[in-house]
């Protein structure tokens, strides 16, 4: 419906008179990938198409599939909803030139953020912007739950520990935590600054690149060592925060950044993986050998190769 309203808008006048219009601001925004170029469209569509293998909100919700049908199904949902959201938003997004000449500014910088807001408020029906408002409130509510559940847990129960606060006491602990990330993101979107995209970028590049490369190959791969996995988050962790304070957290490089973040560490983990001892074949034996409450699993025979 977005895409309906907007593409038919006035000043678009459907699509491909809204391309010609484009091609006759400047003849680079009607190519297929307008300025600034592939490589940062590349990036982009990498650190948002790869980077939630990365994500431990995301990792979590796999804790919840039910069966391998269910996956077989999910694949075919949300291949099609990527679709839509990449012919809709997106598509939509390359004709904000036909709605703004101008970028918006936010204390004299460019305000990237009021970009889709003034577009939409132009082109929807009141009904289906009050409608689409609530969907994006949705969706920023529920990825809001899912980051300050995981960080909060992984600080009171990884780092902090339970022996070390009590049992009784970890839930509370957490609820604590819970509320002051989200009191944090409340300061934070109150600021009005124009560097709302670039943090999101920044994190995702960060988190994505530090946890990649130790998920998939701890998963997959049993030579893949402790210190592996260590190096592989801190050679994502400095890649990520060290290019962007290099490059003073540029936002048209922020996605190049990331991807470069979430790479570096693929090649690190298995290299020092083997420069360094194995795990032991009996760690080895429980993890990819045998199922959950150690019941083996059929087929596997004994160690299964894992002491080479």
């Amino acid at each position: 419906m977005m895409l309906y309203f907007g593409i038919g808008h006035e000043k678009v006048g459907g699509f491909l008179e809204g391309a010609r219009r484009l091609a006759a601001i400047d003849p680079k925004l009607a190519n297929p990938v307008g300025p600034p170029g592939w490589l940062p469209m590349a990036s982009l569509v990498f650190l948002t198409s790869v980077g939630p293998w990365g994500l431990p909100q995301m990792v979590q919700k796999f804790y919840a599939i039910r069966s391998e049908a269910d996956i077989k199904r999910a694949t075919v949902i949300t291949t099609v909803f990527a679709f839509v959201v990449a012919m809709g938003a997106y598509l939509l997004g390359a004709f904000s030139h036909l709605f703004l000449r101008e970028l918006p500014l936010l204390a004299g910088k460019p305000n990237f953020d009021a970009i889709m807001p003034q577009v939409l408020v132009q082109a929807l029906p009141d009904g289906l912007m009050v409608l689409i408002l609530l969907l994006v409130l949705s969706a920023s509510m529920s990825t809001l739950a899912s980051l300050v559940l995981v960080a909060s847990s992984t600080l009171v129960i990884d780092l902090i520990g339970e022996e070390r606060l009590g049992r009784g006491k970890t839930v509370g602990w957490m609820r604590f935590f819970c509320g002051l990330f989200v009191l944090l993101s409340l300061g934070l979107a109150l600021q009005r600054n124009t560097l709302i995209i670039t943090l999101m970028t920044l994190s995702w590049g960060t988190v994505a690149g530090s946890f990649l490369a130790p998920y998939l190959y701890g998963l997959y791969w049993p030579r893949t060592t402790k210190a592996g996995a260590t190096a592989g988050m801190l050679s994502g962790l400095v890649v990520s925060v060290g290019l962007a304070l290099y490059y003073r957290l540029d936002a048209a490089l922020m996605p190049t950044i990331g991807s470069v973040a979430m790479i570096i560490p693929l090649f690190v983990v298995p290299i020092v993986s083997w420069l360094t001892a194995p795990m032991p074949v009996e760690h080895l034996a429980r993890v990819y050998g045998q199922g959950i409450y150690g019941a083996p699993i059929e087929g596997t025979g004994e160690m299964g190769g894992l002491e080479n």
